[in-house]
């Protein structure tokens, strides 16, 4: 019981403080699932300094992007370095193992779920 108390309060420091979201996460699902080409993050690596990489599909080509992020009460925000920025509803589930990434396209809600690698 203490360990399940201890791994629980970890949890949610991490949740809370944003600090479990750095790493590489690739995405696994998307739903609804005809709304994956419109999905463009294909995977994305948060460095500790708050700088990222990604790889996005445009078209049906793959294009890296890089800029700064953020994660603030469940909101992951990514700005290029072109200045272009976008913010996504974001929580970790599965102990930090997967990362729930929500966004709009088209006026639908798209949910896609990222795993850690």
């Amino acid at each position: 019981m203490r360990t399940l108390a201890c791994g629980l309060m970890a949890a949610c420091l991490v949740a809370l403080t944003g600090c479990g979201i750095t790493g590489t996460w690739r995405t696994n699902t998307v739903e609804p699932s005809s709304a994956r080409e419109k999905f463009e993050l294909g995977s994305v690596t948060l460095n500790s300094d708050h700088t990222y990489v990604a790889e996005a599909q445009y078209s049906g080509k793959t294009a890296k992007r890089e800029g700064t992020w953020t994660f603030d009460h469940g909101k992951l925000t990514f700005k290029g370095k072109d200045g272009h920025e976008r913010t996504y509803n974001a929580e970790l589930i599965d102990m930090g193992s997967r990362l729930r990434v929500e966004t709009e396209s088209h006026g639908s809600k798209v949910v896609a779920i990222m795993k850690r690698e």
